[in-house]
């Protein structure tokens, strides 16, 4: 959720690594089972997830597909080896964090145990804001490490218009305000 987790070095793919991590895994070349839904480009995502993997590691994934709203009510955890899903990233970084850890639609959410979601509660009723999003920040950098949670990519939204066109504002989700548009005439 913050790029400051991102490290810069990651972009470039080391399959070294990746062998190293998967020699000392528990993996002994099952198929690997990815769930995901319909739409926002999961599509072409997991197209290019199983190629990667099958043409790079050799590991086979099958894919499932589930409606939307389905992905968000069974408890994966006990059948996804993996899971394909977006966390929108809205204005307010405390609101994301929120929804991220604490949402009825977070895919991560389904992941974090009992001990980890206690964990944040605790937190959320200790702190101030400001300091509640430094340890969001830290608790996303630990399910990072621990859960295997990896941002495969950003989007970033933009809008082309009028230069006439003023008031222009788009959200997290992609949508403009369009009570506050108006057009400058020249």
């Amino acid at each position: 959720m913050v790029y400051e987790l991102e490290d810069k070095n990651a972009l470039t793919r080391d399959f070294s690594i990746a062998e190293h991590c998967l020699k000392r895994s528990c993996y002994n070349g099952e198929c690997l089972r990815l769930f995901t839904y319909y739409g926002a480009g999961n599509e072409s995502d997991v197209n290019w997830i199983q190629k990667e993997l099958c043409s790079q590691m050799g590991i086979e994934v099958s894919v499932h597909f589930l409606p939307y709203k389905e992905l968000h009510q069974q408890r994966l955890v006990d059948k996804a080896d993996m899971v394909l899903g977006e966390q929108l990233i809205d204005e307010n970084l405390f609101y994301t964090y929120l929804s991220a850890f604490k949402g009825n639609h977070s895919l991560i959410r389904q992941f974090l145990s009992d001990s980890f979601l206690n964990e944040i509660d605790i937190l959320i009723q200790s702190k101030s804001e400001y300091n509640l999003l430094n340890s969001f920040k830290e608790l996303e950098a630990q399910i990072c490490r621990e859960y295997g949670f990896i941002h495969l990519y950003r989007l970033q939204q933009f809008a082309i218009y009028s230069r006439n066109l003023q008031g222009i504002h788009i959200n997290a989700w992609g949508w403009v305000d369009y009570t506050k548009l108006w057009y400058k005439y020249e």
